[in-house]
């Protein structure tokens, strides 16, 4: 092949090997794909999702054309493989949103530092009826966590350095009842401090959904779009007493904070409280950078 041929190829595949580096721990997820239908607000603003994969595969299927006039078929084979990989990273991708829906509703909010291949694998289990399998998962995940989560937000967040330092210690003291309202006040709390607008402040203008999605809709990384569906749709935590009976668990803001709810304070409902926290504390993250 002439070095002009080499050169030509590494230029057009580069976008691809691009992709395949931040996306390399999407491979690991099976490629099975179910079904679900996108609310009006999903679909609002997740239209682009679709077509940004599939200008990422495209070209490569252009590409694999000329590559077969140069008769190499080598790196033709090696292609192809690449495009399947890429074809199952969308199709994982399209069911993301419905396994992260599914988690939210039984009041786990994955943050962003979770592996990739999580999401569907714990949104098969509770598809599964085992959802005990996907609460023991979490919670050891979010108590192995949990020096890390917090000095991460009290890095991020100085001025509230001394009540992250309390809710912590609250919660390894097992004093839950304390630490739960704690949390819930401290996720609207960083979302005024980044925004401006309160999580579960909630508008009719918006559907109901917590005030800060208005802002976090703008983010454009097509990947942290997916991981807004949870606040993008009514979950436990944030829904309206009334609306309680459509989930499968009560751990509802509304109900602890006025004093309804008189069983909440639990080691599971302190670590899906802080799932919460941290989960908003990665997306605003993104957000501001």
């Amino acid at each position: 092949m002439k070095n002009e041929d080499s050169e030509w190829i590494k230029k057009v595949t580069e976008p691809y090997r691009q992709m395949q580096k931040q996306m390399e721990k999407f491979t690991k997820l099976q490629s099975k794909v179910m079904p679900f239908q996108f609310t009006p607000i999903q679909q609002e603003y997740f239209t682009g999702i679709n077509e940004s994969f599939k200008k990422m595969i495209d070209p490569i299927k252009e590409l694999q054309n000329s590559i077969a006039k140069l008769n190499f078929t080598p790196f033709q084979e090696s292609l192809s493989q690449f495009k399947d990989i890429g074809i199952r990273i969308k199709e994982n991708l399209d069911k993301m949103p419905h396994s992260l829906k599914l988690l939210a509703n039984y009041g786990w909010f994955l943050d962003l530092e979770t592996d990739s291949s999580f999401p569907n694998e714990l949104g098969e289990l509770i598809e599964s009826n085992e959802i005990e399998k996907v609460n023991e998962y979490l919670m050891e995940y979010y108590i192995d966590n949990l020096e890390h989560i917090f000095d991460d937000l009290s890095i991020k967040y100085p001025d509230r350095k001394e009540i992250f330092k309390q809710i912590k210690i609250a919660h390894k003291e097992k004093l839950f009842f304390i630490s739960i309202p704690t949390i819930l006040t401290q996720i609207d709390g960083i979302c005024y401090d980044s925004t401006t607008k309160k999580f579960f402040d909630k508008r009719k203008e918006n559907n109901y959904l917590p005030e800060v999605t208005t802002e976090l809709t703008n983010i454009s990384n097509s990947i942290v779009k997916i991981f807004l569906t949870p606040i993008l749709n009514q979950s436990t935590i944030i829904a309206h007493e009334k609306d309680l009976h459509k989930f499968p668990i009560k751990l509802n803001r509304n109900e602890i904070l006025h004093g309804v709810d008189k069983n909440y304070g639990t080691e599971m409902n302190s670590l899906k409280c802080i799932s919460l926290l941290k989960y908003m504390h990665d997306l605003l993250g993104d957000f501001e950078s």
